[in-house]
């Protein structure tokens, strides 16, 4: 997986930036199409791991509560969330469009993001969780919403993260700085109030 532009997904086609219309009470409701992958690249050592997970084996949840909109996308062993703080994003309508990553260099950007990788070989703590958001120096990238049906309560979009200055999650800590780079699509996702 390479990274792509800004506002580019490199998992599915782009689509057009649009509200979605209010579906017709007699269309069924669509299954979830979800896309998720990573790199970890680590320049010194010219070494890249990546994985793209099969759409089948992706669980995704999408929760309003009264403070954010949170997103959370899962296939072992990758798991990412997203919160959209409704304090900066108020209103269903303005979530349409491309949010920014909350980093050091950007700490009012819009979107937070959480990541949880679980290393199946590894003993003791198997599971590297990294803030992504205001632990990291700079992030690259977007969570981006492209649709939102707001009778079904279906979310649409994708998101890229590009996370510099980051231990490797799949190997033991060292020294060496891994970039970190998350890709993933989400189209007709519930939505559900609470949480």
């Amino acid at each position: 997986m390479s990274p792509s532009s800004p506002g580019v997904s490199p998992l599915l086609p782009a689509k057009p930036l649009a509200a979605a219309p209010d579906s017709s009470p007699n269309q069924p409701e669509p299954a979830p199409v979800l896309a998720l992958g990573h790199c970890f690249y680590v320049p010194a050592l010219g070494r890249a791991d990546s994985l793209l997970h099969p759409p089948a084996h992706i669980s995704s949840e999408a929760w309003l509560t009264a403070e954010a909109l949170v997103l959370h996308f899962q296939s072992p062993p990758d798991e990412v969330y997203f919160k959209l703080n409704r304090s900066q994003v108020p209103a269903a309508a303005s979530w349409l469009g491309s949010h920014a990553l909350r980093s050091q260099r950007h700490p009012a950007a819009t979107a937070e993001v959480w990541y949880h990788y679980t290393r199946p070989d590894a003993t003791g703590l198997q599971i590297s969780t990294l803030q992504l958001g205001s632990q990291s120096r700079w992030l690259k990238g977007c969570l981006a919403i492209t649709a939102y049906d707001a009778r079904r309560k279906l979310v649409s979009g994708y998101y890229e993260v590009r996370a510099g200055g980051q231990r490797d999650p799949a190997r033991t800590p060292d020294a060496t700085d891994c970039t970190i780079i998350l890709a993933g699509d989400f189209n007709f996702v519930k939505l559900r109030l609470g949480g």
